[in-house]
């Protein structure tokens, strides 16, 4: 089962390696840890320590576009979307 499920995916995008799953993975599991914090309306979070993060995280997801790492920067791309949500909204 788990075989097929690699096979189609790795026939419906080019070149597709492990390491952009993983990243990916890795990207909205990150996400997803923050999520506490976004709606946590007691959490104080820096906003200097906010916006380094997304900064930061920006270089990140675009150094894996570069690289054709396309579902590594869409992970990426949402842990910056809930750092963004914590620098407006946790103050």
């Amino acid at each position: 089962m788990i075989e097929q499920v690699y096979d189609v995916v790795l026939s419906s995008t080019s070149g597709l390696i492990w390491q952009d799953l993983v990243f990916m993975l890795g990207g909205f599991i990150g996400a997803g840890i923050l999520l506490p914090t976004l709606f946590d309306e007691e959490t104080k979070v820096p906003i200097y320590s906010s916006f380094l993060q997304v900064i930061l995280i920006s270089v990140f997801t675009y150094t894996f576009w570069t690289l054709d790492l396309t579902l590594s920067a869409m992970g990426s791309s949402a842990r910056v979307a809930v750092w963004m949500g914590i620098a407006a909204f946790t103050r």
